[in-house]
């Protein structure tokens, strides 16, 4: 575990690794330099400088002399005081070392995962929970970072702990061994719940996850869960893992404070042992006191750091799990051509694409679909019947299992993916505005575009007239997710969107479905006012929206199963019939 965290450092941070512990190093032999300079000072107080010549004051008497300095209290207080200012400026740098991997080490990889999971392919991103991702990339980062702050001040615990042990041997071999012994009993009896902590940090990790998932899908389908008076099931999901966070975290808290605790009295006990059947001089015990005191106080920042880091270990875990699966689902490679608009027609020939779930299996095809440049071409359909997926296929955010999706008779597979989706507007049902104002979400973070081209866009949308009227215009702030506006000028704003840049190809997947027969009228006057202008696609189960396409493919259970003009479709009496005579009214 701590060999895992520290073979990271070493392979992303390894000279300023290096660094640390050299400088830890040194500030280690300093603290044990101050702590044995003790002993002479004790023994120049009371007068027993010469009493022991050969041992540690004769050591200081040696060194003094060859620098010509009189080994006197003053100059033993400001040797002592002259090591502590060293250690204190080594100290900060160290800090300042850590910090900087710490980091360094979550921003970079809130970074990469956050890279990862954008090149991830659609079909994998459907199947993940969201919440997992969104907690990995937010909190797990931070508790990774963290693991840094604890692998330093685990090496710092471990070299003052080898520094005090030289002192004690210094002082006394016996002492020695009986001070290590302890240490180290002390610490192989706490591994059990070094080991429990593991656990329950793996536990807080996941309820983590659980939560955040909770609160994402209750704000982003809040009025779902309002309309089907579900608050009690969000509530009791929420209350249920709060129970558990309460109990690991409490039991968390009380398994470290019986590990700092028992250490103390153990030593208390051994000191005085050590006092009963050993002679010290002064000095001697003085200096053995301080010395194991520090041991102490090293011992439990070992015990501490371990059992953090056994806390926080599951967040590594967690994270390298969800990386691993970005990475193995990312979306293929590029190719070379850079699109440049369409000339002549998008084509699915013989095209199959399956996917298979714990929770669900779908199959599509093998379909033809043609869809000639400046047309207006529908799929119709029921849910889950395949005009989504026929849909992702030709922004290339999945690959068809055989057969081919060809743009001017050129595989899309050919295509630079980014050089292609530039010119597809794209609108959904679900709409998605951010709390900024209404030219940033016509905008949306595209660079280099001027007020006239945003004003220009929203006018092809029928969305000028009501952007004018509002307080600020187009300065006006729409509130989260909107809430400022009405069904049908969000989705208004929405085409504006797409329409910025003027597209070859437009795709409105669902666009009108969730409106009011007036809030879809409006839009839909929007949409025939840009027919023959562009080349659109409309995805529909809704008759009335596609009433004056071009071409129209019914799909069910992943097949076209009839293809024609409106009327046509009608007058054969097959599937699209069916659907027109039970949508009764909107026909």
């Amino acid at each position: 575990m701590i060999a895992r965290i520290l073979s990271i450092l070493f392979r992303q941070y390894r000279w300023r690794t290096l660094a640390i512990i050299s400088v830890l190093l040194l500030t280690g032999i300093l603290s044990g330099l101050g702590v044995v300079a003790l002993f002479p000072l004790v023994a120049s107080l009371g007068s027993e400088v010469n009493s022991n010549p050969d041992g540690i004051v004769g050591l200081f008497h040696k060194a003094f002399s060859y620098f010509q300095i009189e080994l006197s209290v003053l100059a033993l207080i400001l040797f002592i005081a002259f090591i502590f200012l060293i250690k204190a400026i080594l100290t900060v740098y160290t800090d300042y070392l850590s910090m900087r991997i710490r980091v360094e080490t979550e921003v970079n990889r809130k970074q990469k995962l956050f890279d990862t999971l954008l090149n991830s392919s659609l079909n994998n991103l459907y199947q993940s929970k969201f919440g997992e991702v969104a907690n990995a990339i937010i909190r797990e980062t931070g508790m990774i970072g963290q693991l840094v702050d604890y692998a330093t001040r685990l090496l710092t615990g471990v070299i003052h702990l080898l520094v005090f042990i030289a002192v004690v041997l210094l002082v006394s071999w016996q002492l020695t061994l009986m001070t290590a012994a302890l240490a180290f009993g002390i610490y192989f009896l706490a591994r059990k719940i070094f080991k429990r902590a593991e656990k329950l940090g793996r536990s807080i990790t996941s309820i983590n996850g659980s939560v955040q998932e909770i609160v994402n899908y209750t704000l982003s389908g809040y009025r779902v869960v309002k309309s089907f008076v579900s608050e009690s099931v969000s509530k009791t999901k929420m209350r249920e893992n709060m129970s558990r966070y309460r109990r690991d975290t409490v039991e968390l808290t009380v398994t470290e404070s019986v590990l700092r605790s028992i250490s103390e009295p153990l030593i208390l006990f051994f000191v005085v042992m050590a006092y009963i059947f050993f002679e010290f001089e002064f000095g001697e015990l003085v200096t053995f006191v301080v010395a194991l005191s520090r041991m102490y106080g090293s011992v439990q920042t070992i015990q501490n750091t371990h059992y953090k880091i056994a806390q926080h270990v599951a967040s590594l875990d967690v994270y390298e799990k969800i990386e691993a699966d970005l990475i193995a689902n990312q979306e293929r490679p590029d190719g070379q051509l850079i699109f440049s608009g369409l000339k002549n027609e998008i084509a699915l020939h013989n095209v199959s694409y399956s996917y298979s779930t714990d929770e669900d299996t779908f199959s599509l095809g093998p379909i033809d679909l043609r869809i000639p440049k400046g047309n207006m071409i529908a799929l119709v359909g029921a849910s889950g019947s395949g005009k989504s997926t026929c849909v992702d296929l030709i922004e290339g955010f999945i690959y068809p299992n055989s057969g081919s999706v060809n743009i001017d008779g050129t595989n899309l597979a050919d295509y630079e993916a980014r050089s292609f989706r530039r010119r597809i507007g794209y609108v959904s049902q679900d709409i998605f505005l951010i709390n900024d104002t209404v030219t940033n979400n016509i905008l949306f973070y595209r660079q280099g575009v001027d007020f006239n081209s945003v004003e220009k866009a929203a006018k092809y949308a029928h969305a000028h007239e009501f952007i004018s009227a509002l307080p600020e215009g187009y300065e006006s702030l729409m509130g989260e997710q909107g809430t400022n506006l009405s069904g049908g000028q969000k989705q208004r704003i929405a085409l504006a969107r797409a329409l910025l840049g003027d597209p070859d190809i437009l795709i409105l997947d669902e666009a009108t479905s969730a409106l009011d027969n007036e809030a879809e009228r409006e839009v839909q006057n929007a949409i025939d006012s840009l027919s023959g202008s562009m080349t659109i696609i409309v995805i529909a189960h809704r008759l009335s929206t596609v009433r004056n396409a071009d071409h129209i493919y019914v799909l069910d259970d992943g097949k076209v199963v009839e293809d024609g003009n409106f009327d046509a479709l009608l007058a054969a009496k097959g599937r699209l019939y069916e659907m027109h005579n039970v949508a009764g009214t909107e026909s």
